[in-house]
């Protein structure tokens, strides 16, 4: 008999993450065969938490916007390297190598022409930048330069927010050189190891929001075995899809589905994906947020509690010496698509707070503890709540 793990404030709605676990009985060979140790626990996890866990390299668009040229030394340049190499250590000093001459070349502003929502206008427009296209920087001075002299062609991204990355280019000098031509300021395919880039950071541009099914669902399990405890994803076939590469992840997800129920400004940013109004960037867990409130307005957690019931200043030290502690933010990027000439890269910050922190505060200040414990939901994460709910803009 399958038996529910107790984990409150969690629902499936339009937007969710990961469902409350379950204990159920062993039902794939594999894991008959292993030497389980304890109960295992089935959860359902939407396709936005699949995305996030898979270990496979996706594909995501990038805004080729430019090239960075790395051109051929001389040859006495090349025979004074190779003998620098050859020589002893006390005379290598003596031999100055030579570093490889770069040009870096990025588009030019005139071609940031915003697109109109009118279909016959944003044609003709889309005409006219190809036209341009023609005439941009990159292009005429790739064109001047004695393809013989070319080491090397890398192709520059806009990564947003004033940020850009390398494209690596395949083929042979030419083949690059056209890649410039045909695809500059046009989206390119960019492929990176996983959505999981770093601790805590995963990459979204890679997810499709406007295809999200909020009615399908996807089958994690987690056993304990002679290795410890592990996490896969069962597949439609009902064989295992992969396993979950850090486990750390479990909590993000767990963190993230009460971040979605609590913060209605992240559900909104999440659904603004979804509606095609804005496209997604990057997903940002930070366990060290640490937002002194000390020097910063009180949160909104707290605003209409102690408007209604003042406290003593040293009560309120207190309390703001608790909130630094055991926070938990998750920052969600995406950019508008009204236009190129007025897109603004949009962050949206949910503060989620540990009630373990006011435990300093539970004797002194009781009826403060018991009105945030209602907002209060629980997980394997923890017991959270909506500390803060932080929305900016940058104009990118």
């Amino acid at each position: 008999m399958k038996k529910q793990i107790n984990d409150t404030c969690q629902s499936l709605g339009d937007i969710w993450i990961i469902s409350k676990g379950q204990y159920v009985e062993p039902f794939l060979p594999e894991f008959k065969e292993r030497n389980i140790q304890g109960p295992i626990v089935e959860y359902k996890i939407s396709e936005l938490a699949r995305y996030m866990l898979n270990p496979n390299q996706i594909e995501i668009k990038k805004k080729l916007i430019g090239c960075k040229i790395s051109f051929k030394k001389s040859k006495f340049s090349r025979f004074r390297d190779a003998l620098g190499r050859f020589l002893p250590r006390g005379l290598k000093k003596f031999v100055a190598l030579e570093t490889v001459k770069q040009e870096t070349l990025f588009s030019d502003a005139q071609n940031n022409i915003p697109v109109p929502d009118d279909e016959n206008l944003a044609s003709h427009v889309k005409k006219i930048k190809d036209i341009l296209r023609g005439y941009d920087f990159p292009i005429t001075r790739l064109s001047q330069i004695d393809i013989n002299t070319i080491s090397d062609i890398t192709g520059i991204c806009d990564d947003h927010g004033g940020n850009t990355s390398f494209l690596r280019l395949h083929g042979d000098i030419e083949e690059k050189r056209k890649y410039i031509y045909k695809f500059l300021l046009k989206d390119v395919g960019v492929f990176i190891p996983s959505a999981y880039m770093a601790k805590g950071l995963f990459e979204m541009r890679g997810f499709d929001f406007q295809s999200i099914d909020p009615e399908k669902y996807f089958r994690l399990i987690k056993i304990k075995d002679n290795h410890g405890v592990r996490y896969c994803v069962i597949g439609s076939n009902n064989m295992i899809d992969f396993w979950v590469v850090d486990n750390n992840l479990m909590k993000s997800l767990h963190i993230f589905e009460q971040s979605v129920q609590a913060d209605y400004r992240l559900k909104r940013a999440l659904e603004q994906c979804v509606a095609g109004e804005t496209r997604p960037l990057k997903l940002f867990f930070n366990n060290q947020l640490e937002i002194n409130y000390s020097k910063t307005n009180i949160p909104r957690a707290y605003k209409q509690i102690l408007s209604n019931h003042p406290i003593k200043s040293e009560e309120k030290n207190k309390v703001v010496a608790s909130l630094l502690q055991f926070q938990f933010g998750i920052a969600f990027n995406s950019i508008s698509k009204a236009g190129a000439g007025d897109k603004e890269l949009c962050t949206n910050i949910s503060v989620m707070h540990n009630i373990k922190a006011l435990e300093q505060i539970k004797n002194d200040l009781p009826w403060l503890y018991s009105k945030i414990e209602k907002n209060v939901c629980s997980s394997e994460a923890g017991r959270f709540y909506l500390l803060d709910s932080i929305k900016g803009y940058h104009n990118g």
